[in-house]
């Protein structure tokens, strides 16, 4: 029996669904040689702790120096808020986080909170599309506060940054993980998705296939859903790490594919890949991690996007064997997604999809077999029409 899910969103897919987190956007890190439509700017030197490190004091070179480069690139930006400065924080000797002593803390004065929110959201009105507030408080290196506590900065936040900038979006705090859920759940729970335009989550399911996604993002709308919330889905940060490793570049390409195709499946409606300069936690990287030389991963991103970029998709189903099939419609015209994670399976190309070539993750184009029948396997493969 098909198995099929829920309905993709409708309407084009947008090039922002396409994301990237890039930690030195400078000399050491070249920009990268993929287009992408959105940058997540975290792990980069400018959370409020690097931003005012001393009251007063704030230090904005790298982050001006970045919303230019985004500018020049076309690139929308979504910023991460938070990481106190060990002057503000309300734990100034907790030396669990991970980033500065005191910095998984919120601040002791909610008045410091606000002036750094406002001077950030002033400086950059009209250039920073979204604020996140901060990252993943579900774990206590980077937030170890209450959800209460958590409420209240979103709350002060949200207000501000409209205030300053009305255009600009506000992200909730992005948990990660199955205690992320139940952690969203509780800040829902509280009031927190009132102060939100977007809900953030961090769909991280490594070290498993990326078929796993579908689960992990039905649950976490079924949270949304259960208080009243039906806002936009982004996953604002999302790779493979330890202890998954790829030896095999091919394999690594085919799960960026499938990432984006069942992300947006799914409800996702942006993913940002963690991350294009990222050569220690990271193990599937989009560009070697000592050149940064783009590899098989980075064509799979660029080739993805093409497929997905502008096309409506239909539905997704999984056959019986195992085979998942993705249809896509543009300008009228059908064109079908096929892979199967488990097995190689031969696949009969119904006469009526009218395909008449092929092309796999990476860009590789081949005709259609005679027989009318494909061997189908782990790589998604594009079945078209010239």
């Amino acid at each position: 029996m098909t198995t099929r899910l829920p309905l993709p969103p409708s309407g084009a897919i947008p090039e922002q669904l396409f994301g990237m987190h890039i930690h030195r956007a400078d000399s050491q890190t070249p920009w990268p040689e993929v287009q992408f439509g959105a940058w997540r700017i975290w792990d980069a030197g400018v959370s409020w702790n690097k931003l005012q490190p001393k009251p007063g004091a704030f230090v904005f070179d790298k982050l001006d120096r970045d919303v230019q480069l985004a500018s020049e690139h076309n690139v929308r930006v979504l910023l991460t808020l938070g990481i106190s400065p060990t002057w503000a924080s309300s734990e100034p000797e907790n030396l669990n986080s991970s980033r500065t002593p005191g910095g998984c803390a919120p601040p002791k004065n909610l008045a410091d909170w606000h002036n750094y929110v406002e001077t950030v959201a002033r400086r950059y009105k009209g250039r920073i599309e979204a604020y996140e507030i901060w990252n993943e408080p579900n774990l206590p290196k980077y937030f170890c506060g209450s959800v209460a506590e958590m409420v209240n900065l979103a709350r002060e936040a949200y207000k501000t940054i409209k205030a300053q900038d009305p255009a600009a979006l506000v992200v909730a705090p992005p948990g990660t993980g199955r205690d992320g859920i139940r952690w969203l759940s509780d800040y829902l729970k509280a009031g927190g998705g009132e102060f939100s335009d977007v809900i953030g989550f961090h769909l991280y399911v490594t070290p498993a296939e990326p078929e796993k996604l579908v689960d992990l993002t039905r649950d976490v709308l079924d949270v949304m859903k259960a208080n009243g919330i039906s806002k936009p889905l982004w996953n604002t940060e999302f790779g493979w790490a330890k202890p998954r490793y790829f030896s095999n570049q091919q394999d690594a390409a085919s799960f960026v594919a499938r990432s984006y195709i069942l992300s947006w499946a799914s409800g996702v409606r942006r993913l940002y890949w963690y991350a294009w300069d990222n050569n220690n936690w990271v193990t599937l990287h989009l560009a070697d991690p000592n050149s940064l030389k783009p590899e098989a991963a980075a064509a799979a991103y660029s080739t993805i996007q093409k497929w997905l970029v502008g096309g409506d998709m239909q539905s997704l189903t999984m056959q019986p064997d195992g085979t998942w099939i993705c249809v896509l419609s543009r300008g009228g015209v059908r064109e079908h997604i096929v892979w199967n994670p488990d097995a190689t399976v031969q696949l009969s190309v119904p006469r009526d999809w009218h395909v008449s070539k092929i092309e796999n993750s990476t860009g590789v184009t081949s005709q259609v077999p005679n027989s009318g029948t494909l061997q189908v396997h782990s790589d998604p493969l594009l079945l078209g029409s010239n």
